[in-house]
């Protein structure tokens, strides 16, 4: 670290050492009203949807994290022969003018005090530690949500256009930069439009409740997910911020099974035996189909317009096909004969 007769000393301790402001947490005299969506759903909203994530967890080391990782990153600025030559007053945290109640007012104070000092010193630690000056390639958005002072989120990023596929750098810290470090900053941003994300809470008693609940070691389970990869139930735990309502105090809290009926025989219901049907075998040679010469047609007509012209005498089809008429008349008429007597007018006819 920093050796004490360092002009930069006092600078850089109060920035790793920097707390908010206790003004900031003074009562709140202003009625807030409940919030339009469940902060919960942030995650789902804002999270890469290549991710596989299924509940989010607090961890109450990360403060202590990040202080190692930043003691670590300046000793290894100052071991590579590297110094902080300037050193401006300004990146001390400030006191807010006044308390803060909304999430506006909050990403408003972290933007101002906060966040400008933290992310210009990254920027010179990672980037460009040979500058002098206190430029940075990075910049931090919000995105409130209208009427609505619970929550909004907030997202750092490099000064990068994704329309214009440009970097808005300054003029000074533009020229410094070589070509291939623009190009690295440029990759990253296009890989990684939102480095890291916050869930900023107004400062009201909703949001205060709601931290308040939260255990150590406790899961945030998502409401929906809508993340690739994660697991859905179907049956999803309320959030913690949402009202049980009158429902919740009549149906159970444990999922209950129906229970089956028992069975109970029909006495109306009776077996039924049909009769067993044989099916027919299929006829042998004898009842083979034989292909008859007078159910040609068009040749019997051809031979009998030949007889008509005195041509030839009949040929042995046309033979076959009277022979084969005159078979069928005897066998009608043996039919009549056992059947009921025609009327004389209808035999006389026919005949």
């Amino acid at each position: 670290m920093l050796q004490p007769s360092d002009p930069f000393y006092r600078s850089l301790k109060a920035i790793l050492e920097g707390r908010c402001d206790p003004a900031v947490l003074s009562p709140n005299e202003e009625t807030v009203n409940s919030p339009q969506e469940s902060p919960l759903t942030f995650y789902d909203r804002h999270l890469a949807n290549d991710l596989a994530l299924e509940y989010i967890v607090a961890l109450p080391s990360m403060c202590q994290s990040l202080s190692k990782l930043s003691e670590s990153a300046i000793e290894a600025f100052l071991d590579s022969g590297h110094e902080f030559r300037s050193y401006r007053d300004d990146l001390v945290p400030g006191v807010p003018h006044e308390p803060v109640h909304t999430a506006a007012g909050v990403s408003m104070y972290y933007q101002q005090q906060i966040h400008l000092v933290c992310h210009e010193l990254v920027s010179k630690l990672l980037f460009h530690p040979s500058f002098r000056d206190w430029d940075s390639v990075f910049i931090f958005n919000d995105d409130p949500i209208k009427d609505n002072p619970f929550a909004l989120h907030g997202w750092l990023q490099i000064s990068y256009s994704a329309t214009e596929k440009m970097l808005y750098f300054s003029d000074k810290l533009d020229a410094f930069l070589d070509p291939a470090l623009k190009d690295k900053l440029e990759d990253l941003a296009r890989r990684f439009p939102e480095l890291a994300i916050w869930q900023i809470f107004g400062k009201n008693p909703i949001a205060l409740s709601l931290l308040k609940s939260i255990k150590q070691g406790r899961k945030f389970t998502w409401e929906a997910s809508r993340t690739g990869g994660a697991r859905t139930n179907a049956k999803t735990s309320r959030p913690s911020d949402a009202n049980h309502g009158v429902l919740a105090k009549i149906l159970p809290k444990k999922h209950q099974r129906g229970k089956p009926r028992p069975f109970t025989p029909n006495p109306n219901l009776r077996p039924v035996v049909e009769p067993y049907l044989r099916p027919l075998t299929p006829g042998g040679r004898k009842n083979a189909y034989r292909a008859d010469f007078c159910h040609y047609i068009q040749r019997d007509a051809l031979e009998r317009q030949k007889m008509a012209q005195g041509e030839e005498a009949a040929t042995s089809t046309l033979k076959r096909t009277q022979e084969c008429l005159e078979d069928k008349e005897e066998v009608i008429s043996k039919r009549r004969k056992t059947s009921a007597p025609l009327p004389t007018e209808d035999f006389e006819l026919k005949n």
